[in-house]
């Protein structure tokens, strides 16, 4: 039951990040191709342990794939996932918040 919520708020987040790349391209082929330049290296920096290079573990603590990942790991496979998921979820739901505000604020100049 904690997963479902957790999921929703994942993919909030992973909406925003793809509203906020699409908006800032001109057209949808430069749209794909950005989301594809954007998508992998933040899916591959979201599976890389973080004592391995520091660098990526900043920033891919400022994404939204590696805390979905945790998330999802904390609701499995914790036998007291609570305090882990709660975690989690603060932090996809403060990144949503700011993709989201970036990509509204990006968006306005695809309606001028």
């Amino acid at each position: 039951p904690l997963l479902v919520p957790g999921l929703a708020l994942a993919s909030s987040a992973f909406g925003a990040l793809g509203v906020l790349v699409g908006s800032l391209a001109r057209d949808g082929g430069a749209a794909m191709l950005l989301a594809l330049l954007v998508g992998l290296p933040v899916a591959l920096a979201g599976v890389i342990p973080e004592g391995a290079v520091a660098l990526v573990a900043r920033l891919s603590a400022l994404l939204p794939f590696g805390h979905a990942v945790d998330l999802a790991t904390a609701t499995l496979y914790d036998a007291s996932p609570w305090h882990a998921a709660a975690g989690e979820a603060a932090w996809l739901f403060g990144i949503a918040a700011v993709l989201t505000a970036l990509a509204r604020i990006a968006s306005r100049r695809l309606l001028v």
